[in-house]
C-alpha cells in the first residue's frame, strides 16, 4: 500500500487502521520520529544549531516581560488613586506628557531595566515603547475586566444579590447610569455584606422601560440571573419607584422576590424639605439666607466689602435639593451674625 500521509493525505478511511500501521513501521516514518526526539532533546539541552538566536529571544522574552510587569504597576498605582494618565503630550520626556509618562521617566532615574528600555525607545531600537495612550488603556481595561471577574465570581458563589443603581450626568452632559451589586461574600472568613461597583453605562433613555433593558442587559453581559435578585435600591425619581411602569415595578414583574426599597437618605431628605416647607419661620429664614447671597454675589465690589468683614465663612447658595447642603449655608450666618448685618 503506497501511503503520501506527508503529501496528499489519506482518504480512504475504510483501511485507516491498517494504513496507519503501515505507516508507523514505515523507514520514513522511523526516521523522522527519531529526527524529532533527537532535536526535542538537543533544544532542552541548548545544544542546537540555533542555540545563541534561541538564547536572545528567551532574553528578549524576558527583558519585555520586566518592563510590562512595571508599567502594569505604574497603572495599577494611578488607577487605585484615582489619578489622571495623559497630560498635553504624549512623548518621553516632553513637557506636561503626564503622570504615567512622567512615573516611566522617575523610574528610569533608579531601575537599570527601565533605563535600558527608555534608552533603546529614544534611539529607536525598537518599534514600540509600550508606553504610549492605546497602550495605556489596554492594561487599564485588563484590569479592570480581571477585578471585574472577581466579584462576578464572588456573586455567583454566593447565589442571591441586590441591586443598587442610579442616573447622573457626566461633563459630557451624557446621563451615566451606574450599577452596583449588593452581596452576602461567603468566599472569605469572616462572613460579610459586600457592595460592588459594576461601572457605568450610557442611558439614553430615562424612562423606566429604558432603564430596565439597561440593567438586564448587564446582568446578562456579566452572567447574572435577575432570578436570584433579592433586592432593588434606587432613589424615589417616578421613572425609578412607579408602581406601574416604573424600574422597580418591571423588574418586580420578571422577578417577584427582587423587593423595591427606596433610598433612605433620599426618603429623609425629602420628609424634611417638605416638613421645612410647611414652617413660616423656616421659609423666611432661608429666604433672606438666599436674598443675602444674591445681594452680594451680584456685584464684585459689594462681595470685596462681605469679604473684608468676614473671616471664617463666606455666604453659600441656597441648595433646594438637598437639605444637608444648607448647613453650609447657615454657618455663615450663624457664626459671624454681628459681621453680616440684617
Amino acid at each position: 500500500m503506497n501511503l503520501k500521509l506527508n503529501g496528499n493525505g489519506f482518504n480512504k478511511w475504510k483501511n485507516l487502521t491498517e494504513a496507519l500501521k503501515i505507516h508507523e513501521n514505515s523507514k520514513s516514518h522511523r526516521i523522522a520520529y527519531q529526527l524529532w526526539i533527537e532535536t526535542e532533546i538537543r533544544m532542552k539541552a541548548g545544544e542546537t544549531i540555533d542555540k545563541q538566536e534561541q538564547k536572545l529571544i528567551e532574553k528578549d522574552s524576558l527583558r519585555w516581560r520586566s518592563v510590562l510587569e512595571r508599567l502594569m504597576n505604574i497603572t495599577l498605582y494611578l488607577a487605585t488613586n484615582n489619578m489622571a494618565f495623559r497630560g498635553s503630550s504624549d512623548k518621553l520626556y516632553a513637557v506636561n506628557n503626564g503622570k504615567f509618562l512622567g512615573l516611566v521617566q522617575l523610574l528610569a532615574k533608579f531601575d537599570p531595566i527601565m533605563l535600558n528600555h527608555v534608552t533603546l525607545a529614544l534611539k529607536g531600537d525598537i518599534s514600540d515603547h509600550y508606553c504610549g495612550k492605546t497602550i495605556q488603556n489596554e492594561m487599564i481595561d485588563i484590569m479592570a475586566s480581571k477585578v471585574t471577574n472577581i466579584i462576578i465570581s464572588k456573586a455567583l458563589k454566593s447565589t442571591y444579590y441586590s441591586i443598587i443603581a442610579d442616573c447622573t450626568p457626566d461633563v459630557s452632559h451624557k446621563e451615566q447610569l451606574s450599577l452596583t451589586i449588593r452581596i452576602v461574600n461567603i468566599s472569605e472568613y469572616p462572613i460579610k455584606i459586600n457592595e460592588h461597583f459594576l461601572g457605568f453605562f450610557n442611558n439614553n433613555k430615562t424612562t423606566g422601560l429604558g432603564l430596565t433593558e439597561i440593567i438586564i442587559g448587564a446582568l446578562k453581559d456579566f452572567g447574572l440571573n435577575i432570578s436570584f435578585c433579592r433586592g432593588q435600591g434606587y432613589d424615589n425619581g417616578a421613572n425609578m419607584k412607579g408602581k406601574k411602569i416604573g424600574l422597580q415595578k418591571r423588574i418586580l414583574d420578571l422577578n417577584p422576590l427582587a423587593f423595591y426599597l427606596p433610598c433612605g437618605s433620599h426618603s429623609l431628605n425629602l420628609v424634611i424639605c417638605d416638613a421645612a416647607q410647611s414652617s413660616l419661620n423656616s421659609i423666611n429664614v432661608f429666604g433672606i439666607i438666599q436674598r443675602l447671597f444674591t445681594l452680594f454675589s451680584a456685584s464684585t465690589s459689594r462681595w470685596n466689602v462681605l469679604l473684608s468683614h468676614t473671616t471664617n465663612f463666606t455666604l453659600k447658595r441656597l441648595c433646594e435639593t438637598r437639605w444637608k447642603a444648607k448647613i453650609e449655608s447657615l454657618k455663615a450666618i450663624r457664626y459671624q451674625i454681628s459681621s453680616v448685618h440684617i
